[in-house]
């Protein structure tokens, strides 16, 4: 109906405007989203055991907080699902003493796996799993992570733009 459909939008636009902070950028509010969504992760579930049962784990959470949230619970899933591969093929290019693989094994350990010897996932097992800490995965400063994606769209930014080129 037409009330429930309004009640629908003004969910997301509150939840649109909780994870923006203000800061007026569609990725970090998805960052927001998704690091909220990390952390609620970890206060109501165990992050061990075989894959299936991670997975499992992952999508009950992601089914409630979707819920909480008003969000599609398929794109939540599909935002986590891409962060985690992103940071696998990411972690991959990487120098594995570099503080950048230091950073993506993190968040990898956060979404409940490890990193075998083929640079593969592996579920963390329940001998080996500690609670999860932010410190030092994720970037805080709002600014640098503008210029970031600034630099990222670059060259999309320059194409078609009008006006001479100065000799």
């Amino acid at each position: 109906s037409e009330h429930e459909f309004v009640d629908k939008l003004r969910n997301a636009a509150s939840a649109r405007l909780l994870f923006d902070g203000g800061s007026l950028s569609e990725p970090l509010m998805v960052r927001q989203l998704f690091l909220e969504w990390l952390v609620q992760l970890h206060q109501s579930e165990w992050l061990f055991g075989n894959k299936e049962w991670i997975l499992k784990a992952r999508r009950r959470h992601t089914w409630n907080f979707s819920h909480r949230f008003s969000l599609s619970r398929g794109r939540m899933e599909h935002v986590v699902s891409h962060v985690l591969d992103l940071a696998l093929r990411t972690y991959r290019s990487c120098d594995e003493r570099s503080k950048a693989a230091g950073q993506l094994r993190g968040l990898i350990q956060g979404l409940g796996y490890s990193i075998n010897e083929r640079c593969d996932l592996s579920p963390i097992a329940k001998a080996d799993y500690k609670a999860f800490r932010m410190d030092g995965i994720f970037e805080e400063d709002p600014e640098y992570l503008k210029s970031l994606m600034a630099a990222a769209f670059n060259e999309n930014l320059l194409i078609g733009s009008s006006g001479t080129i100065p000799p």
